[in-house]
């Protein structure tokens, strides 16, 4: 079993909250395959920067702005059919995050 303490999110820092490197995981490989129009998004134009900066000054804030995010995500999936979301499945746990099934089940008013 891994040890949370020592988990490290994508930024390099300790999260405060073991879910947020969950989410930040799901996120950002969810907006690289699926919501940014298939083209290259500039590093400081990406969600993760943005939830980076936003940690430095308020994590708390950081912590709901992700949370929102990731809401965003799954309300953008919400009519995918069950191909669509067996794909985005595959993707996402090929990445080592959590399935777009397990995201809805874990917050299911977000899904439709």
């Amino acid at each position: 079993m891994r040890d949370q303490a020592k988990r490290q999110s994508n930024f390099g820092r300790p999260l405060a909250v073991p879910v947020a490197e969950e989410l930040a995981s799901f996120l950002g490989i969810f907006f690289d395959c699926y919501m940014a129009d298939g083209g290259p998004v500039p590093p400081d134009g990406h969600p993760l920067h943005a939830l980076r900066q936003m940690t430095k000054k308020d994590p708390k804030r950081a912590l709901a702005e992700l949370k929102m995010a990731v809401r965003d995500c799954l309300e953008a999936s919400a009519q995918w059919g069950p191909e669509k979301v067996a794909e985005a499945d595959a993707i996402l746990d090929a990445g080592g995050a959590i399935t777009l099934t397990e995201m809805r089940r874990r917050l299911p008013e977000t899904k439709s």
